[in-house]
């Protein structure tokens, strides 16, 4: 039976669920202006009813089952989502807001502006070449514009390292919200452990989880509750738990090096790793994708252009020359060849001048016919007529001997010959001076240096003034570039048409074939050294013999093979892979056969991945190859008149499209330093390798004399029979320490790449060394290296590169790209324009001749030379000489001649501004980006990159804003406090609860009446 007291309690329940009602509704309306709360609600539930029997179910009213957080789990999902999104996109908005005003183009104090101005008074100058304030106006709009770009890059340096320090101050924030994440983690556990309401908690919770999830793309999961349990809450970021319970695991600033500043990686605590292993390898930026890369530097670039010359190099001087042995000592005899012979001596005379013997045979009959000839004058007798000797039958080793000394004498040249056995020795007169000999039909055969005393005596030319005549007259030549880690021949299948047999590189001469060379040489040059390998045709024998300036020689049959010719290549790199020549240890030889088994082809190959040059120093064998070196080469004539600076500005002067020179990378640039001649290349790079030729005959007087080659020992000392130190040399470029330029080389994850510099993020890729044998291997075009990484090459060895993205969304995210990719990006574009700027500036300035006293002078450079392109913007400056005497400016080019070329090193007047005028060209030539951009073009594209991608962050920054404030208006509209809504359940509430508090008045009323009113009757 129900109580009687039942309804009482009824209501008493009622009222209470009515005022934590009400209470709650307040609750809500003054935390309406909270951040994140959540309105709560009373759950309302009926009490267990009462079972009467008969009657059925009694209600025992209503109670409060809970106050519960009106949330929408999804929407916070989406939210928090997209605040990692809005977050990145933030950050990527601010830098290109603080880009733009650091450049603040358009602006009449910009960069533009001041390039403008350096061009406009460039023009001005070749208007006006003489006029000395035009010159310094030039030479104050460089500097400026050399300051505004240093500026530029020091504001985005700046910026960097606020980036940097805001990266590492967002760990610290990042990790104190982790803790707070925890505390009140702790605080939900013990209030919901005793069924306490732990919604504010739980709010201030997620308010901490919103500013989180907008720094980092953070996850999260709290089980619901399961059999009275509620399970641990987790948060993580990509895998890696953070928060789990009250457990934190905190985020780190992970140091790491870069460009010798302290830069910060945001990982995760106990997930540490370093990005590079070996640092003293590499520094590493890596934004791009995630993964493991295995680097080996082989070598780091060293910075320098290629330079010949500059000391007192010890030229090679030849004081004999050893023939070949001949069988009975017979030279030529009747079978010979019917052609002409002829050899060519060349001595020092008693003036210290050079002095040419030429010896010509000619068949005449069943003999010979032989004449002299003194620097290209007949011998001749007192009437004029051409004097000559006859040898009936055949020519032998004596008659020759004999003829030499004769002439010699008569015709006053200091050649000496005497026999050695069946072969001839070649020397000159006069104690420790030189001969040097020529054979152009290659009678003698393979020619050999015979034994002479080790003795460094300087050839050069040692003037008292460097602007007196030298007296040395001839030529020289002079090639610049190099054609790949590999080079390949052409394939030499039969040509009938040409008599060739399958496989055969040259022919037989015959002995009525007066077109086509009797001597080859060409040369193999790889960093710095070179081997030259030549060959001759011996007319007496029918066979090509072939030899190098190693000292090896090999007889070849009658028509010159590809096997004879790798067989014997393959022998001399060899030899020089010994301990006397390191430096050609690395070249290999690998050849092709045809289905028949034949060697049709092959290739030369640095296997230490140098670059190489093959050029034709006499003759046209590696081009009938396929395989010279294409670039220009370019000849030097010089005059008896001509001086150290006349040579010197000869060689500059050549920078003329004529020429077919159009970049600086294809020339090079002279000067006279303490009275020696130095040439170096334009550019720095192995790239850039220089080679320098005798004339097109092989003389190379002009080079010796000029102190630009050098003898190099090639076999140890030895004892000759007289008991003195002899050895055997070749001549090679005197290339002094400073002047070897080297690129580095380094692979990636088996990829190899060359580059002239070591802080990189694109460099010139090697094809792997399988697939077509005709390829190049030129490594000419920038790759990227990797999408997202820059490298600094600091040494050689092998290290790992780590890519492994802790965070990948957020604020946190934006900060470190911005750092590690944005801002490199736009340095390398204004460094690429500097860089630009400069190399192509200084070629047409080192070819330009100056004024007033600097009328003689050329090589000068204008803005100081960079050897590499990164942090070219910051470097940009003009050089201290022009700075000081801006009449050194080149305005003016060489006095052309007839065809309209500079050749003569003499100006063509200060008055000339032709120089200046290829000069102002160059603010709209297209020099840059492959020839696609100019240096203005560049800039000005780099602008619109820079507008285009800021209006794209603006773009995205303004959407993804736009998405979370509707997201958030959702989440707003389902858990925010509505204030109607609020009241309407404020006047629900206070009208239940009165009409409950007249029931239980009722209730009472009755009980009232019950309890005293009734029972009283009968009384």
């Amino acid at each position: 039976m129900s109580s009687t007291f039942g309804g009482l309690e009824m209501g008493k329940s009622a009222l209470n669920a009515f005022r934590l009602g009400m209470q709650t509704v307040g609750h809500n309306i003054s935390n309406m202006d909270t951040e994140g709360y959540s309105r709560q609600r009373v759950n309302f539930t009926t009490v267990t009813p009462e079972n009467i029997p008969g009657v059925g179910q009694l209600g025992q009213g209503m109670t409060i089952s809970s106050i519960e957080r009106i949330r929408d789990e999804f929407l916070d999902f989406q939210f928090r989502d997209s605040q990692a999104t809005l977050g990145y996109w933030e950050k990527i908005n601010d830098l290109y807001d603080n880009i733009q005003n650091y450049i603040s183009e358009p602006n009449s104090s910009g960069i533009r502006s001041a390039m403008d101005t350096f061009f406009t008074n460039m023009q001005t100058l070749q208007q006006t070449p003489e006029d000395v304030a035009t010159r310094q106006a030039l030479v104050t709009s460089a500097n400026s514009l050399g300051s505004m770009l240093g500026n530029l890059i020091d504001s985005f340096n700046t910026y960097n390292e606020s980036i940097n320090m805001e990266i590492q101050q967002s760990v610290k924030e990042a990790n104190g919200m982790l803790h707070n994440i925890a505390a009140l983690n702790k605080e939900i556990y013990e209030a919901e452990a005793l069924n306490q309401n732990a919604n504010d908690l739980r709010d201030q919770r997620d308010v901490i989880i919103d500013r989180l999830s907008k720094m980092m793309d953070i996850a999260y999961n709290e089980p619901k509750e399961h059999d009275g349990i509620t399970g641990e809450f987790f948060l993580s970021v990509n895998g890696k738990v953070l928060v789990q319970g009250n457990n934190v695991r905190e985020l780190k600033a992970h140091a790491f090096i870069w460009d010798n500043q302290v830069y910060y990686d945001v990982q995760v605590a106990e997930n540490e790793f370093d990005i590079v292993e070996n640092p003293d390898v590499t520094e590493a930026l890596a934004t791009g994708p995630e993964g493991t890369y295995q680097l080996t530097v082989d070598r780091t670039a060293n910075g320098l252009e290629w330079t010949i010359g500059g000391g007192n190099a010890h030229c090679l001087e030849t004081y004999a020359v050893r023939s070949s042995e001949f069988e009975g000592g017979v030279i030529l005899n009747s079978d010979s060849a019917d052609i002409p012979y002829k050899l060519q001596f060349r001595v020092l005379d008693t003036d210290n001048k050079p002095s040419v013997l030429t010896v010509k045979i000619d068949k005449e009959g069943t003999g010979w016919k032989l004449r002299a000839e003194k620097d290209g004058v007949p011998e001749t007798d007192s009437d004029g007529n051409v004097l000559s000797t006859t040898i009936t039958g055949n020519l032998t080793v004596d008659d020759l001997v004999d003829f030499i000394n004769s002439k010699a004498d008569d015709l006053t040249v200091g050649v000496d010959a005497r026999k050695d056995g069946n072969a001839i020795i070649f020397t000159a007169d006069a104690d420790n001076s030189p001969v040097e000999l020529t054979d152009y039909s290659g009678m003698l055969g393979a020619l050999t240096e015979a034994k002479r005393e080790l003795l460094a005596v300087n050839m050069r030319t040692d003037p008292v003034n460097i602007d007196d005549p030298l007296n040395i007259s001839g030529s020289f030549r002079i090639q610049v570039g190099t054609q790949g880690t590999r080079v390949t021949s052409n394939n030499f299948s039969a040509n009938s048409g040409k008599g060739l047999q399958e496989g055969d590189i040259l022919k037989a001469i015959s002995s009525d074939d007066d077109t086509s060379p009797r001597k080859h040489t060409f040369r193999v040059g790889v960093s710095g050294d070179q081997v030259d390998f030549s060959a001759t045709w011996n007319a007496s024998t029918s066979k090509w013999v072939l030899s190098s300036d190693l000292g090896t020689n090999m007889t070849a049959g009658s028509s010159l093979t590809a096997k004879d010719l790798t067989d014997f290549m393959a022998s001399t790199f060899m030899k020089a892979g010994s301990s006397d020549n390191p430096a050609l240890s690395g070249m290999k030889v690998t050849t092709g056969k045809s289905s028949s088994g034949v060697i049709t082809q092959f290739y030369i190959e640095s296997r230490d991945n140098y670059l190489l040059s093959i050029s034709d120093v006499e003759g046209n064998l590696a081009q009938s190859m396929g395989m010279v070196n294409e670039n220009p080469v370019i000849t030097i004539d010089v005059e008896s008149s001509d001086s150290l600076i006349t040579i010197r500005n000869k060689i500059n002067e050549k920078y003329q499209e004529e020429f077919g020179l159009t970049e600086p990378e294809q020339w090079v640039h002279a000067s006279v330093d303490n009275g020696y001649l130095e040439i170096s290349a334009n550019v720095a790079g192995e790239a850039q390798r220089i080679t320098l030729m005798g004339s097109e005959d092989g003389n190379m007087q002009v080079l010796r004399r000029l102190g630009l080659t050098m003898n190099q020992q090639i076999t140890s000392d030895i004892m000759d029979e007289d008991g003195k130190y002899i050895s055997s040399f070749r001549e090679i470029a005197y290339i002094p320490e400073s002047g070897l330029a080297k690129d580095a080389s380094f692979s990636l994850n088996g990829v190899r790449y060359l580059s002239s510099d070591n802080k990189i993020n694109m460099a010139r890729r090697i094809p792997s060394l399988s697939g077509d044998i005709r390829s190049r291997y030129k490594a000419e075009e920038l790759t990227e290296i990797n999408p997202g990484m820059w490298l600094n090459l600091k040494s050689s060895g092998t290290t790992t590169i780590t890519v492994r993205h802790h965070i990948r969304d957020g604020s946190i995210k934006g900060l470190e790209e911005a750092r590690d990719e944005m801002i490199p990006n736009l340095k390398s574009e204004l460094d690429e324009m500097a860089y630009g700027l400069v190399k192509t500036f200084n070629a047409y300035q080192y070819s330009g001749y100056g004024v007033s006293g600097d009328v003689t002078t050329t090589g000068v450079a204008f803005f100081n030379p960079l050897s590499h392109q990164s942090d070219a913007a910051a470097r940009l400056s003009v050089t201290d000489r022009v700075s000081f005497d801006p009449s050194l400016i080149g305005a003016a080019m060489g006095k052309k001649d007839e065809n309209g070329k500079a050749v003569s090193g003499v100006s063509g007047g200060s008055g000339d501004g032709t120089n200046a005028s290829r000069m102002v060209a160059l603010n709209f030539a297209k020099i840059l980006e492959g020839g696609t951009m100019s240096i203005g073009g560049i800039y000005d594209a780099m602008l619109s990159q820079v507008g285009t991608e800021a209006g794209h962050a603006k773009l995205m920054y303004t959407t993804e804003a736009t998405v979370s404030d509707q997201i958030d208006s959702q989440r707003q509209a389902c858990s925010g406090v509505n204030l109607d809504e609020e009241l309407m359940d404020m006047v629900i509430l206070n009208r239940a609860f009165g009409a409950m508090s007249r029931y239980i008045t009722t209730m009472d009323e009755m009980l009232n009446t019950i309890i005293n009113g009734m029972g009283l009757v009968g009384r």
